[in-house]
């Protein structure tokens, strides 16, 4: 990420300059481009493929086909041109549409296959061959289970201060009050300014943030609800290991921003320890709490400290208790109701394997990754250890994302970067989701912008305001896109729009239909769709590079009329580009561009309903050195002294046509860990395996660990599932092998079930994962305690039910048929029990199992034989 490096100067150079939002004049008419007057830099448009199984259908597609869709989204000038991609690092949960493949399923997970499996890895691999440029992102909308239940983050090992260092302070007890206690021992940094510093660790000073609500010290102990242990001034709410009152380093050592001793400099009289924000002294409570006195006075009998320089001890004169550092780190933050967090050192570990796994096996490097769980918070401990190892590991230029919020909570980090510097330093890039108030959201405040910060909407949605039903292929939509990109500089300072999704690849009865700059997702008949939402990213991107800059004074404006314009150059000034929208407008709107003499002509694409991204006769300057253009209303123009562009095309697509029945699959023609054609995991991680060391038969395993994965959409799931077939699927039955691999006979946690007949669902946690299964069909399902039951889809009454003999470990064959309303179950040839329902369901099948390891083999769909 040399560029990145390249212009930092420059970038804050912008920054130290007003906002560039300036709403043109209805005389405003005229604008001058000057390409050196350089604003901030442009880091690129994109797309994001995570969330949950977003880009699975487009893997399915035959090679031919899918190269050609891959072109139109990544190969430089002939469709999207996608500057940047951002994708999920997996961790075998639900996290929208689904769950997508982790690199470690478990703790001992090193397997050769391991940045083989999923889709994620080859889509970055197809992207950097078309486009060697693009930058490469990584964000975590969950974990595996074994890495959220795993330990806080450990020494840093990297030259920045460890764990222990970034510790709060206590009190200790009386007896515990001795000079062998070295972390309650307490020196001053400096004589004159009284600021004091712990004596083990040099020039780590007391310090509060600078909060002033509250007059307030509290004082969190170790066995407290909240888990963690600090001492901290005003009525912020607490959270555990996040807001303690210890700063590294001499930039925290601010004298208004920390407790300071007074009085004594070293001497071993009693002395005054006093907060230069409230202005009063702290004493000691009955109920252990420490508070600074209201009136700002001193009262020695309920405020004094005694501090012994031969001990560097210092005491309260009303208890006698001495102020300590508390020895254990804080828990990590607690996370939903599956328990856990991301804030562990294993996450960290995690994330370094699967950056410098992805360079040593597919030459891959990632430029910038996520240190926030998506939309979902963040740990400020967890994000500063974090920084300090993948320096410590070697990625030096793997820039750092903070912290993926949305819905409100833009930027919540940014107020404690300013109170914490290596926090700070530990964030390079402030990204936020659905930014600004087209969105209904918030734009980055003076602080944010004072920060210095590149500013990223790392995940943007189709349609305006945020949530919007919108779909790509609905021209609409496409002028949406195009205020977008536009205005998220313009109003919201935003140099890079990452589009969720950059392909809309899943099926259709998964939730955000529609959501992608194209569309690809029916592999079985070919089918695709180059939506408008493609050219107007083109209209961008097509024409710039990432590391170019948008140009200050004049350069982007709103437009009087409705619209935006934007004008961006590269930092030598040797070109020149305008993009133009008029989203919103009633009428056609002249514009005057001054662009110098030393340009004789701009070429100039156009697109409007019925006419997308066309090339027009190139634009000739005046002899004055201006272009002038009128834009009819709801239109994209680029002007640009760029070449080469292209509107890509390629051979006729196929007709779209349904899922075809019957289908069936025995897995035997797959390469190890490799996903089963069509099958989208909801929850959990399905591949083809090899079923033993004797047995070559090839089987699809559900490889997610025991413990469930903590993700956005599967806090309460209690299964693994995927899911195969069409919408339209009606009156068919499903036929498998199945094998339970839990090995617990005793409970109803180990369980088989296969469903078909599918509805529609809004998420997939409330539908596949999560008994009673609402509207997703029926459902037969066999539990390893020896019971079974055929069920209708969020009905907690059985159609029937029994009992069986099946155990953990042993292969079955079960046949679930739908026909005419009428359902019935077989097992091992066997009829088990029948039920009617009512009404004519449709929709896919699906398998699964509780969390836990389960296989299948020889599955197959055939439309039914059986009459009512």
């Amino acid at each position: 990420e040399q560029v990145l490096k390249m212009w930092l100067w420059a970038l804050a150079a912008a920054l130290a300059s007003p906002s560039p939002v300036r709403p043109a004049s209805p005389l405003s008419t005229h604008a001058r481009l000057d390409t050196t007057l350089r604003a901030r830099r442009f880091d690129g448009h994109g797309g994001v493929s995570g969330g949950g199984g977003g880009t699975r259908l487009l893997f399915d597609y035959d090679e031919s086909v899918r190269a050609t869709i891959l072109d139109y989204l990544f190969k430089p000038k002939f469709g999207a041109n996608l500057q940047i991609l951002k994708v999920e690092v997996g961790c075998d949960g639900d996290t929208t549409q689904g769950s997508e493949m982790s690199h470690m399923h478990t703790r001992d997970d090193n397997a050769s296959t391991a940045f083989d499996r999923g889709y994620e890895n080859f889509l970055m691999v197809e992207a950097k061959k078309r486009s060697p440029s693009i930058h490469l992102s990584g964000l975590e909308w969950g974990v595996p289970g074994w890495v959220a239940m795993g330990t806080p983050p450990q020494a840093t090992r990297s030259g920045r201060p460890d764990a222990s260092e970034q510790l709060p302070y206590v009190l200790a007890s009386t007896d515990e009050c001795s000079a062998e206690q070295p972390e309650q021992q307490w020196t001053f940094n400096d004589p004159h300014s009284g600021l004091l510093c712990n004596a083990e660790k040099h020039k780590q000073c007391l310090n509060v943030p600078a909060c002033q609500t509250s007059q307030d010290i509290i004082l969190f102990g170790p066995s407290s609800p909240t888990g963690g242990s600090c001492v901290k001034e005003c009525g912020c709410t607490p959270v555990p290991g996040q807001h303690c009152g210890v700063g590294p380093g001499t930039l925290d050592c601010m004298t208004n921003e920390q407790f300071n001793l007074v009085g004594c400099q070293g001497k071993p009289e009693t002395c005054f320890l006093t907060n230069q924000i409230a202005g009063g002294c702290v004493y000691e409570t009955q109920s252990e709490t420490l508070k600074i006195s209201p009136n700002k006075t001193c009262d020695v009998s309920a405020a004094g400290w005694q501090y012994d320089p031969a001990t560097k001890l210092l005491k309260s004169v009303a208890s006698g208790r001495c102020l300590g550092r508390w020895q254990n780190p804080p828990p990590p933050p607690p996370g939903p109701a599956n328990g856990g967090t991301y804030a562990t050192q294993e996450n960290i570990d995690y994330l370094i394997r699967w950056v410098k796994g992805l360079k040593e096996t597919k030459n891959l490097t990632i430029d910038s990754i996520g240190v926030g769980y998506n939309e979902g918070g963040f740990s400020i401990e967890w994000i500063k250890a974090a920084k300090a190892q993948f320096v410590a590991a070697g990625l030096t230029e793997l820039l750092t994302i903070g912290t993926d919020d949305c819905c409100g909570g833009e930027y919540g980090v940014v107020s404690h970067m300013e109170q914490d510097p290596v926090l700070n330093a530990s964030i390079d890039i402030l990204g936020a989701h659905c930014v600004g108030v087209q969105n209904g959201q918030k734009n980055p405040d003076q602080t944010t912008l004072r920060m210095g910060k590149l500013l990223w909407n790392t995940e943007q949605h189709f349609g305006l305001p945020d949530p919007s039903p919108a779909v790509c292929w609905e021209f609409h939509t496409a002028l949406q896109l195009a205020a977008t990109l536009n205005q998220q500089y313009v109003v919201s300072n935003q140099t890079s729009v990452q589009m969720w999704t950059p392909i809309y690849s899943w099926y259709d009865f998964l939730p955000y239909k529609g959501k992608g700059l194209m569309v690809a997702n029916r592999p079985w008949d070919g089918s695709y769709n180059v939506s408008d939402t493609i050219w107007i990213m083109a209209h961008t991107t097509q024409f710039t590079e990432r590391g170019w800059f948008y140009l200050g004074g004049e350069g982007c404006a709103l437009l009087v009329g409705g619209g935006s314009y934007v004008s961006l150059a590269p930092f030598d000034g040797s070109e020149l580009t305008v993009v133009i929208e008029t989203v919103g407008a009633t009428s056609a709107q002249s514009i005057t561009f001054s662009v110098g003499a030393s340009i004789a002509e701009l070429s100039c694409w156009t697109t409007v309903e019925g006419s997308v991204f066309q090339q027009q006769a190139p634009i000739r300057t005046s002899s004055k050195g201006t272009v002038t253009v009128t834009v009819p209303p709801n239109a994209v123009w680029t002007l640009s002294t760029t070449s080469g562009q292209t509107k890509g095309s390629a051979l006729p697509v196929s007709p779209p046509r349904n899922f075809p029945l019957p289908y069936s699959d025995d897995f035997s023609s797959y390469e190890e860990d490799a996903l089963a054609k069509y099958f989208s995991d909801m929850h959990g991680a399905f591949s083809v395996s090899t079923e033993s060391e004797a047995l070559e038969n090839k089987i699809l395993r559900q490889q997610a660990g025991p413990t469930r994965p903590l993700s956005t959409h599967g806090a309460s799931a209690t299964a693994y599932s995927t899911v195969i077939g069409d919408v339209e699927w009606s009156n068919y039955s499903v036929q498998v092998r199945w094998r339970s691999e839990g090995g617990n006979n005793d409970t109803d946690n180990e369980f088989v079930f296969i469903g078909s007949h599918g509805g529609l669902s809004m998420h997939p946690e409330a539908t596949y994962n999560t008994p009673p299964y609402a509207k997703a069909g029926v459902v037969a399902q066999f539990w390893m305690s020896g019971k079974w039951s055929l069920s209708l889809g969020g009905s907690k009454t059985p159609l029937a039910s029994g009992a069986g003999t099946w155990k953990s470990g042993e292969w079955h064959t079960a046949l679930l048929e739908v026909s005419n309303g009428r359902v019935t179950i077989t097992l091992d040839a066997q009829l088990l029990g029948s039920g009617s329902i009512s009404g004519s369901p449709s929709g896919p099948a699906w398998l699964g199992c509780g969390i836990h390891y389960c296989s299948f083999d020889d599955f197959a769909v055939t439309p039914s034989t059986h009459r009512s």
